[in-house]
Protein backbone atom coordinates (compact mmCIF):
# COMPACT_ATOMS: atom_id res chain seq x y z
CA UNK A 1 0.00 0.00 0.00
CA UNK A 2 1.48 3.33 -1.06
CA UNK A 3 0.17 5.93 1.36
CA UNK A 4 1.66 8.89 -0.44
CA UNK A 5 3.42 8.94 -3.76
CA UNK A 6 3.15 12.57 -4.70
CA UNK A 7 3.51 15.96 -3.13
CA UNK A 8 0.86 17.29 -0.82
CA UNK A 9 1.13 20.77 -2.29
CA UNK A 10 -1.52 22.02 -4.68
CA UNK A 11 -0.78 20.86 -8.18
CA UNK A 12 -0.04 23.41 -10.91
CA UNK A 13 -3.31 24.45 -12.48
CA UNK A 14 -5.48 23.57 -9.50
CA UNK A 15 -8.23 26.14 -8.97
CA UNK A 16 -8.09 28.56 -6.08
CA UNK A 17 -10.66 28.18 -3.29
CA UNK A 18 -14.16 29.25 -4.21
CA UNK A 19 -14.21 32.25 -1.87
CA UNK A 20 -10.97 33.55 -3.41
CA UNK A 21 -12.25 33.21 -6.97
CA UNK A 22 -15.48 35.06 -6.15
CA UNK A 23 -13.77 37.71 -4.00
CA UNK A 24 -13.38 40.36 -6.78
CA UNK A 25 -17.07 40.18 -7.64
CA UNK A 26 -18.08 40.25 -3.97
CA UNK A 27 -15.97 43.36 -3.41
CA UNK A 28 -17.67 45.11 -6.33
CA UNK A 29 -21.07 44.26 -4.90
CA UNK A 30 -20.00 45.55 -1.46
CA UNK A 31 -18.96 48.89 -2.99
CA UNK A 32 -22.59 49.73 -3.79
CA UNK A 33 -23.76 50.08 -0.13
CA UNK A 34 -20.35 51.56 0.70
CA UNK A 35 -21.05 54.33 -1.83
CA UNK A 36 -24.50 54.97 -0.40
CA UNK A 37 -23.17 55.24 3.17
CA UNK A 38 -20.15 57.49 2.55
CA UNK A 39 -19.75 61.17 1.66
CA UNK A 40 -19.66 62.14 -2.01
CA UNK A 41 -15.96 63.02 -1.92
CA UNK A 42 -14.88 59.51 -0.85
CA UNK A 43 -13.07 57.77 -3.70
CA UNK A 44 -13.43 54.06 -4.49
CA UNK A 45 -11.32 54.16 -7.64
CA UNK A 46 -8.50 52.03 -6.24
CA UNK A 47 -10.87 49.19 -5.33
CA UNK A 48 -12.76 49.16 -8.62
CA UNK A 49 -9.60 49.28 -10.74
CA UNK A 50 -7.89 46.52 -8.72
CA UNK A 51 -10.63 43.91 -9.14
CA UNK A 52 -10.05 42.85 -12.81
CA UNK A 53 -6.31 42.08 -12.28
CA UNK A 54 -7.18 40.27 -9.04
CA UNK A 55 -9.74 38.15 -10.89
CA UNK A 56 -7.16 37.34 -13.60
CA UNK A 57 -4.80 35.86 -11.00
CA UNK A 58 -7.31 33.23 -9.90
CA UNK A 59 -9.76 32.76 -12.78
CA UNK A 60 -9.96 32.20 -16.49
CA UNK A 61 -10.68 34.80 -19.17
CA UNK A 62 -14.46 34.30 -19.09
CA UNK A 63 -14.87 35.04 -15.39
CA UNK A 64 -12.32 37.85 -15.65
CA UNK A 65 -14.44 39.33 -18.45
CA UNK A 66 -17.48 39.18 -16.16
CA UNK A 67 -15.62 40.99 -13.37
CA UNK A 68 -14.29 43.52 -15.89
CA UNK A 69 -17.79 44.26 -17.17
CA UNK A 70 -19.05 44.65 -13.60
CA UNK A 71 -16.14 46.98 -12.80
CA UNK A 72 -16.84 49.17 -15.83
CA UNK A 73 -20.53 49.30 -14.97
CA UNK A 74 -19.89 50.19 -11.33
CA UNK A 75 -17.27 52.77 -12.26
CA UNK A 76 -19.66 54.42 -14.70
CA UNK A 77 -22.40 54.55 -12.09
CA UNK A 78 -20.14 55.85 -9.32
CA UNK A 79 -18.26 58.54 -11.18
CA UNK A 80 -20.41 59.49 -14.16
CA UNK A 81 -23.97 59.26 -12.84
CA UNK A 82 -23.94 58.91 -9.04
CA UNK A 83 -22.57 62.32 -8.25
CA UNK A 84 -19.24 61.34 -6.68
CA UNK A 85 -16.35 63.72 -7.11
CA UNK A 86 -14.34 62.78 -10.20
CA UNK A 87 -12.02 65.78 -10.10
CA UNK A 88 -9.03 63.47 -9.93
CA UNK A 89 -9.35 63.11 -13.71
CA UNK A 90 -9.09 65.80 -16.37
CA UNK A 91 -12.44 64.73 -17.77
CA UNK A 92 -15.17 62.37 -16.59
CA UNK A 93 -14.14 59.79 -19.19
CA UNK A 94 -10.39 59.66 -18.40
CA UNK A 95 -10.89 57.23 -15.55
CA UNK A 96 -13.25 55.08 -17.57
CA UNK A 97 -10.76 54.88 -20.44
CA UNK A 98 -8.03 53.82 -18.04
CA UNK A 99 -10.26 51.15 -16.52
CA UNK A 100 -11.20 49.74 -19.94
CA UNK A 101 -7.51 49.40 -20.76
CA UNK A 102 -6.84 47.63 -17.47
CA UNK A 103 -9.76 45.27 -18.07
CA UNK A 104 -8.50 44.32 -21.52
CA UNK A 105 -5.04 43.62 -20.16
CA UNK A 106 -6.55 41.59 -17.30
CA UNK A 107 -8.51 39.37 -19.69
CA UNK A 108 -5.38 38.85 -21.78
CA UNK A 109 -3.37 38.04 -18.65
CA UNK A 110 -6.00 35.49 -17.55
CA UNK A 111 -5.92 33.85 -20.98
CA UNK A 112 -2.11 33.58 -20.98
CA UNK A 113 -2.04 32.33 -17.39
CA UNK A 114 -4.64 29.67 -18.15
CA UNK A 115 -2.67 28.42 -21.17
CA UNK A 116 0.56 28.09 -19.19
CA UNK A 117 -1.30 26.55 -16.28
CA UNK A 118 -2.82 23.91 -18.57
CA UNK A 119 0.63 23.14 -19.94
CA UNK A 120 2.00 22.73 -16.42
CA UNK A 121 -0.83 20.35 -15.60
CA UNK A 122 -0.01 18.21 -18.64
CA UNK A 123 3.70 18.11 -17.79
CA UNK A 124 2.93 17.38 -14.15
CA UNK A 125 0.54 14.59 -15.13
CA UNK A 126 3.15 12.98 -17.36
CA UNK A 127 5.73 13.18 -14.56
CA UNK A 128 3.32 11.62 -12.09
CA UNK A 129 2.42 8.88 -14.58
CA UNK A 130 6.12 8.17 -15.09
CA UNK A 131 6.65 7.87 -11.34
CA UNK A 132 3.63 5.62 -10.94
CA UNK A 133 4.92 3.46 -13.77
CA UNK A 134 8.31 3.15 -12.07
CA UNK A 135 7.27 2.73 -8.44
CA UNK A 136 4.58 0.11 -7.89
CA UNK A 137 1.42 0.53 -5.87
CA UNK A 138 2.28 -2.15 -3.35
CA UNK A 139 -0.78 -4.11 -2.15
CA UNK A 140 -1.59 -4.38 1.55
CA UNK A 141 -0.73 -8.07 1.49
CA UNK A 142 1.78 -9.78 -0.74
CA UNK A 143 2.74 -13.36 -0.06
CA UNK A 144 3.35 -13.71 3.66
CA UNK A 145 3.88 -9.97 4.20
CA UNK A 146 1.77 -7.01 5.14
CA UNK A 147 3.24 -3.83 3.66
CA UNK A 148 2.80 -0.09 3.68
CA UNK A 149 5.02 2.34 1.78
CA UNK A 150 5.37 6.09 1.72
CA UNK A 151 7.28 8.30 -0.67
CA UNK A 152 7.97 12.00 -0.98
CA UNK A 153 10.26 13.44 -3.69
CA UNK A 154 12.65 16.26 -2.86
CA UNK A 155 11.71 18.14 -6.02
CA UNK A 156 8.03 18.27 -5.19
CA UNK A 157 7.06 20.18 -8.31
CA UNK A 158 8.41 17.39 -10.54
CA UNK A 159 6.78 14.59 -8.49
CA UNK A 160 9.60 12.23 -9.44
CA UNK A 161 12.78 11.29 -7.65
CA UNK A 162 15.67 8.93 -7.16
CA UNK A 163 14.38 6.66 -4.40
CA UNK A 164 12.96 3.24 -5.25
CA UNK A 165 11.24 0.30 -3.61
CA UNK A 166 9.53 -2.87 -4.74
CA UNK A 167 8.12 -6.09 -3.26
CA UNK A 168 7.86 -9.26 -5.37
CA UNK A 169 6.49 -12.68 -4.46
CA UNK A 170 8.64 -15.43 -6.00
CA UNK A 171 9.32 -19.14 -5.62
CA UNK A 172 12.26 -18.20 -3.37
CA UNK A 173 9.98 -16.21 -1.09
CA UNK A 174 8.98 -12.55 -0.98
CA UNK A 175 11.86 -10.33 -2.06
CA UNK A 176 12.13 -6.64 -1.27
CA UNK A 177 14.34 -3.82 -2.50
CA UNK A 178 14.69 -0.29 -1.19
CA UNK A 179 17.24 1.93 -2.88
CA UNK A 180 18.50 5.45 -3.37
CA UNK A 181 19.99 6.59 -6.67
CA UNK A 182 22.54 9.39 -6.79
CA UNK A 183 20.76 12.69 -7.32
CA UNK A 184 17.04 13.26 -7.53
CA UNK A 185 14.40 14.55 -9.88
CA UNK A 186 14.23 13.72 -13.57
CA UNK A 187 17.98 12.97 -13.82
CA UNK A 188 17.62 9.94 -11.54
CA UNK A 189 14.47 8.42 -13.05
CA UNK A 190 16.23 6.47 -15.83
CA UNK A 191 18.55 4.81 -13.31
CA UNK A 192 15.62 3.99 -11.01
CA UNK A 193 13.78 2.41 -13.93
CA UNK A 194 16.83 0.38 -14.96
CA UNK A 195 17.44 -0.96 -11.44
CA UNK A 196 13.82 -1.90 -10.86
CA UNK A 197 13.65 -3.62 -14.23
CA UNK A 198 16.72 -5.70 -13.42
CA UNK A 199 15.40 -6.47 -9.95
CA UNK A 200 12.02 -7.66 -11.23
CA UNK A 201 13.76 -9.93 -13.72
CA UNK A 202 16.38 -11.21 -11.29
CA UNK A 203 14.02 -12.14 -8.47
CA UNK A 204 12.57 -14.85 -10.70
CA UNK A 205 15.89 -16.46 -11.66
CA UNK A 206 18.61 -15.71 -9.10
CA UNK A 207 18.57 -18.22 -6.22
CA UNK A 208 20.14 -15.90 -3.63
CA UNK A 209 20.43 -12.21 -2.87
CA UNK A 210 24.15 -12.03 -3.58
CA UNK A 211 23.62 -13.12 -7.18
CA UNK A 212 20.76 -10.69 -7.47
CA UNK A 213 23.10 -7.95 -6.29
CA UNK A 214 25.64 -8.95 -8.95
CA UNK A 215 22.92 -8.58 -11.58
CA UNK A 216 22.07 -5.08 -10.39
CA UNK A 217 25.74 -4.14 -10.28
CA UNK A 218 26.20 -5.39 -13.84
CA UNK A 219 23.29 -3.24 -15.00
CA UNK A 220 24.71 -0.16 -13.29
CA UNK A 221 28.13 -0.81 -14.82
CA UNK A 222 26.57 -1.16 -18.26
CA UNK A 223 24.63 2.09 -17.91
CA UNK A 224 27.73 3.95 -16.68
CA UNK A 225 29.82 2.71 -19.60
CA UNK A 226 28.04 5.12 -21.91
CA UNK A 227 28.48 8.11 -19.64
CA UNK A 228 31.32 10.53 -19.07
CA UNK A 229 33.41 10.27 -15.92
CA UNK A 230 31.51 13.14 -14.30
CA UNK A 231 28.09 11.77 -15.23
CA UNK A 232 28.46 8.26 -13.81
CA UNK A 233 25.75 7.19 -11.42
CA UNK A 234 25.58 4.89 -8.42
CA UNK A 235 22.91 3.73 -6.03
CA UNK A 236 22.66 2.36 -2.53
CA UNK A 237 20.35 -0.60 -2.10
CA UNK A 238 18.91 -2.78 0.63
CA UNK A 239 17.47 -6.17 -0.31
CA UNK A 240 15.51 -8.52 1.91
CA UNK A 241 14.20 -12.03 1.34
CA UNK A 242 11.46 -13.69 3.36
CA UNK A 243 11.66 -17.45 2.66
CA UNK A 244 8.32 -19.27 2.40
CA UNK A 245 7.18 -21.00 5.59
CA UNK A 246 9.87 -19.41 7.79
CA UNK A 247 9.66 -16.48 10.18
CA UNK A 248 13.00 -15.05 9.19
CA UNK A 249 14.47 -12.45 6.90
CA UNK A 250 17.72 -12.47 4.94
CA UNK A 251 19.31 -9.07 4.49
CA UNK A 252 22.00 -7.74 2.20
CA UNK A 253 22.97 -4.08 1.86
CA UNK A 254 24.98 -2.12 -0.67
CA UNK A 255 25.86 1.07 1.16
CA UNK A 256 22.27 1.52 2.30
CA UNK A 257 20.95 2.01 5.85
CA UNK A 258 19.97 -1.30 7.41
CA UNK A 259 16.34 -1.76 8.47
CA UNK A 260 14.97 -1.08 11.93
CA UNK A 261 13.36 -3.87 13.95
CA UNK A 262 10.43 -2.94 16.18
CA UNK A 263 10.08 -5.63 18.84
CA UNK A 264 8.46 -5.65 22.29
CA UNK A 265 8.21 -1.87 22.52
CA UNK A 266 11.81 -1.25 21.49
CA UNK A 267 13.49 -0.10 18.28
CA UNK A 268 16.87 -1.41 17.25
CA UNK A 269 18.91 -1.25 14.09
CA UNK A 270 19.83 -4.49 12.43
CA UNK A 271 23.50 -4.67 11.50
CA UNK A 272 24.65 -6.23 8.25
CA UNK A 273 28.16 -6.03 6.75
CA UNK A 274 27.82 -3.21 4.22
CA UNK A 275 28.86 -3.69 0.65
CA UNK A 276 29.83 -0.84 -1.70
CA UNK A 277 27.07 1.05 -3.50
CA UNK A 278 25.90 -0.35 -6.83
CA UNK A 279 27.85 1.21 -9.65
CA UNK A 280 31.02 1.27 -7.56
CA UNK A 281 31.15 -2.40 -6.57
CA UNK A 282 32.67 -3.36 -9.92
CA UNK A 283 35.97 -2.13 -8.54
CA UNK A 284 35.87 -4.81 -5.82
CA UNK A 285 35.88 -8.59 -6.04
CA UNK A 286 34.80 -9.66 -2.55
CA UNK A 287 31.28 -10.98 -2.03
CA UNK A 288 28.83 -9.11 0.15
CA UNK A 289 27.68 -11.01 3.22
CA UNK A 290 24.03 -11.85 3.82
CA UNK A 291 22.68 -12.00 7.37
CA UNK A 292 19.63 -13.92 8.60
CA UNK A 293 17.38 -12.60 11.38
CA UNK A 294 14.66 -14.66 13.06
CA UNK A 295 11.32 -12.92 13.50
CA UNK A 296 8.52 -13.25 16.04
CA UNK A 297 4.79 -12.73 15.63
CA UNK A 298 4.69 -9.01 16.48
CA UNK A 299 7.95 -7.95 14.82
CA UNK A 300 7.78 -5.01 12.47
CA UNK A 301 10.54 -4.06 10.02
CA UNK A 302 11.12 -0.54 8.73
CA UNK A 303 13.26 0.07 5.65
CA UNK A 304 13.97 3.67 4.66
CA UNK A 305 16.21 5.88 2.57
CA UNK A 306 18.71 8.32 4.03
CA UNK A 307 16.46 11.25 3.17
CA UNK A 308 14.63 10.45 6.42
CA UNK A 309 17.59 10.61 8.78
CA UNK A 310 19.26 13.47 6.90
CA UNK A 311 16.24 15.75 7.18
CA UNK A 312 16.98 18.74 9.45
CA UNK A 313 14.91 21.25 11.32
CA UNK A 314 15.51 25.00 11.24
CA UNK A 315 18.21 24.68 13.92
CA UNK A 316 20.15 22.19 11.81
CA UNK A 317 19.34 19.15 13.94
CA UNK A 318 19.00 15.85 12.15
CA UNK A 319 15.73 13.97 12.46
CA UNK A 320 16.30 11.36 15.26
CA UNK A 321 14.32 8.53 13.72
CA UNK A 322 15.14 5.81 16.26
CA UNK A 323 14.54 8.02 19.31
CA UNK A 324 11.23 9.46 18.14
CA UNK A 325 10.01 6.10 16.87
CA UNK A 326 10.99 4.51 20.17
CA UNK A 327 9.01 7.08 22.16
CA UNK A 328 5.99 6.55 19.96
CA UNK A 329 6.22 2.79 20.27
CA UNK A 330 6.42 3.04 24.07
CA UNK A 331 3.21 5.07 24.02
CA UNK A 332 1.11 2.80 21.79
CA UNK A 333 2.76 -0.55 22.50
CA UNK A 334 2.14 -2.02 19.08
CA UNK A 335 1.87 -0.54 15.59
CA UNK A 336 0.55 -1.79 12.29
CA UNK A 337 2.41 -1.22 9.04
CA UNK A 338 0.10 1.61 7.93
CA UNK A 339 0.33 3.30 11.34
CA UNK A 340 4.11 3.18 11.21
CA UNK A 341 4.33 4.71 7.74
CA UNK A 342 1.78 7.39 8.62
CA UNK A 343 3.59 8.23 11.84
CA UNK A 344 6.89 8.97 10.07
CA UNK A 345 5.07 11.10 7.52
CA UNK A 346 3.38 13.25 10.15
CA UNK A 347 6.29 13.24 12.59
CA UNK A 348 8.70 14.65 10.04
CA UNK A 349 6.39 17.64 9.73
CA UNK A 350 5.95 17.85 13.52
CA UNK A 351 9.74 17.89 13.88
CA UNK A 352 9.90 20.78 11.43
CA UNK A 353 12.07 18.81 9.04
CA UNK A 354 13.04 20.47 5.79
CA UNK A 355 13.18 17.74 3.15
CA UNK A 356 16.30 18.20 1.01
CA UNK A 357 16.42 14.69 -0.43
CA UNK A 358 13.91 12.13 -1.63
CA UNK A 359 12.26 10.24 1.21
CA UNK A 360 10.90 6.69 1.10
CA UNK A 361 9.86 4.27 3.83
CA UNK A 362 8.57 0.72 3.68
CA UNK A 363 7.00 -0.97 6.70
CA UNK A 364 6.77 -4.78 6.68
CA UNK A 365 5.29 -7.43 8.98
CA UNK A 366 5.34 -11.17 8.41
CA UNK A 367 1.70 -12.32 8.54
CA UNK A 368 0.40 -15.78 9.36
Amino acid sequence: MVLQLTTRKALPGERAPGWARWLPLLVLVALVPAHLLTPADVQFTFAVVAMPPLAALMNGPLFTSLVSAASIGLFSWLYLYAGHDSSVYDTDTDGLSMLVGICLMSVLMAWVRERYSARLVRVNTVAEAAQLAVLPNIPDEIGSLRCAAWYRPAEQDTMVGGDLFDVQNTSYGVRVIVGDVKGHGLDAVSTVSALLGSFREGVLDDPDLDRLGVRLERRMTWDNSGRSEWATSFATALMMEFPPGNREVRIITYGHPTPLLLREGEVRELHAPPGPPLGLAGQLTSEVATITVSLTDDDLLLAYTDGVIEARDRKGRFYPLIDRLGRRLSEVGRMETVELAEFIDSDLDAFGARIRDDVAVLAIRVDD
